[in-house]
C-alpha cells in the first residue's frame, strides 16, 4: 500500500508509512492516572462513553464528594454529560483545559479544575498543584470562614525542630512530611524542604506515601482536618505575642 499527502510543487508526494502515524490521547488512561494521583475512594467507573469517567469520591468539609474527569463540556452536543455531573454527589470536575460558561450549568456550577493550569507531567504520574486546586475549589463553593489552613514555613520549622529533638531521631512522622506538602503544595517541593531542615535525604515518594495513607491530596487538604496537623506539636507552644501557633494567621494565598 502506497501513501500520499498533499504538495504544491508536485501536487503529490509519496511517503512512507510511518509519517501517516498520528498521535491519540489516551483519555481512560489519564482518568486513571488521575484518580491515583487524587488517592480518592470508591469506583472509578466511566459514566458517559469517552466523555465523563467518575474516578471515586472525596470528603471534603465533612461531605462525601464525587470527583469526576469530563470531556468536551464546551462541545454544542455536551447535555448528556452535564446531566451526568449535576446527578452526582456535588461534583469536583476536572477537565483537560476549557471550562465551559457559567451559565451552561443551568443552576449552580460545580467547580471545574483545568489540568492544563493545575497539574504537569512527573517521571510517572501526574503531579497536582494542590494548594491551588484546593483554593479553586474553596472559591466556588463559596463557604466563608471554611478557608484553607496553611501551615507558616516559621511553624513547619518549629514542629520538624521538636519533633527530631524530643524522638531523638531524623525519622520525620505523617504529620510532618504532610503538612510539609500543605506548605508547598508538591511531593518534591516538600521533600526538598525537609531535606534542607533535617540535613537528611527525604524521598517525594515518602511524602507521597505519607499523603495516601492519609486518604489522599484532596483528603489532606480539607481544613476541617487540617488544623490536627500542628495539634500534636504546635498546640503546645505558643509565639511572642501568646497566640497558640495553631491558631496563628495563615499566609495569605499566593
Amino acid at each position: 500500500m502506497q501513501y500520499y499527502v498533499t504538495c504544491p510543487q508536485v501536487l503529490r508526494a509519496e511517503v512512507p508509512p510511518r509519517w501517516r502515524e498520528q498521535w491519540t490521547v489516551h483519555l481512560e488512561g489519564i482518568a486513571a492516572a488521575l484518580a491515583t494521583t487524587l488517592g480518592l475512594s470508591g469506583r472509578h467507573k466511566e459514566l458517559v462513553a469517552g466523555r465523563l469517567w467518575r474516578l471515586g469520591r472525596t470528603d471534603w468539609h465533612g461531605a462525601s464528594r464525587d470527583v469526576m474527569f469530563a470531556r468536551g463540556l464546551c462541545w454544542s452536543e455536551a447535555r448528556d454529560v452535564r446531566a451526568e455531573i449535576v446527578r452526582g454527589r456535588k461534583a469536583i470536575v476536572f477537565v483537560a483545559q476549557q471550562a465551559p460558561p457559567d451559565d451552561f450549568w443551568l443552576r449552580r456550577k460545580p467547580p471545574v479544575i483545568p489540568l492544563s493550569e493545575f497539574t504537569s507531567l512527573g517521571e510517572d504520574q501526574i503531579e497536582i498543584e494542590a494548594l491551588a486546586v484546593a483554593t479553586a475549589i474553596r472559591d466556588v463553593d463559596e463557604a466563608p470562614g471554611d478557608g484553607l489552613v496553611t501551615v507558616t514555613e516559621q511553624q513547619l520549622k518549629l514542629m520538624i525542630r521538636q519533633q527530631v529533638k524530643a524522638e531523638s531521631k531524623a525519622e520525620l512522622t505523617d504529620d510532618i512530611l504532610i503538612a510539609a506538602y500543605r506548605h508547598s503544595g508538591a511531593y518534591r517541593s516538600a521533600a526538598e524542604f525537609l531535606g534542607e531542615q533535617t540535613g537528611q535525604e527525604v524521598s517525594k515518594d515518602a511524602v507521597y506515601r505519607a499523603v495516601q495513607r492519609a486518604g489522599g491530596i484532596l483528603a489532606v487538604l480539607n481544613s476541617e482536618d487540617s488544623n490536627s496537623v500542628v495539634r500534636g506539636v504546635a498546640s503546645q507552644r505558643r509565639d511572642k505575642r501568646g497566640k497558640n501557633l495553631q491558631q496563628a494567621k495563615p499566609l495569605a494565598d499566593k
